[in-house]
């Protein structure tokens, strides 16, 4: 579907679909301007909300894929997209990253956000019996068979767009320390 036709919703999309990779690239560099930009001069951090009022939280991506987590083909449920890592933990603990604050999305999912990287949060998909609130690292987030982790970084309109995953961070919340 091209973005064009694309109905309203809370997503952004990052091209128009005639932008050369270099201008793609250029844009995508901006944008990683402005975020720093923001983070240093005007940024706070996000209060902690739903993890004391029990509410979901809901947060803009900036991306939109057709096919998404949670999208129903043919009967059957898609857990993991585009920017998302699949993990097949059998059942583990999966732990904070890092000192921060878990809290529960909309979709049962863990956003976890951490001092220590300000301007992002992770996605944690298919923990069983979720732990929102303030965590130490190491502390347990819950268990999955299979973890669904995707990280975000913030863009300057305030969605959060999809970024690679650091090894380091997956690492750690799969191991206590």
């Amino acid at each position: 579907m091209a973005p064009a036709q694309m109905p309203a919703h809370n997503f952004k999309v990052c091209t128009s679909g005639g932008e050369s990779l270099m201008d793609l690239y250029r844009y995508c560099l901006l944008l990683s301007i402005l975020g720093t930009v923001c983070e240093l001069f005007a940024c706070t951090p996000m209060r902690s909300e739903s993890a004391i009022s029990g509410k979901p939280v809901d947060i803009k991506i900036y991306q939109k894929w057709e096919i998404q987590r949670g999208a129903q083909i043919n009967d059957y449920t898609v857990v993991s997209g585009l920017g998302e890592l699949a993990i097949a933990t059998q059942g583990a603990a999966i732990y904070a990253p890092m000192t921060g604050e878990a809290r529960i999305d909309q979709t049962s999912c863990i956003l976890f956000f951490g001092a220590e990287v300000p301007g992002y949060l992770f996605r944690l998909c298919g923990l069983k019996a979720p732990q929102p609130g303030q965590r130490r690292q190491g502390q347990p987030l819950g268990n999955a068979d299979l973890l669904v982790f995707a990280t975000f970084r913030k863009q300057s309109d305030g969605t959060w767009a999809f970024v690679e995953p650091s090894p380091a961070i997956v690492e750690r919340t799969l191991k206590p320390n």
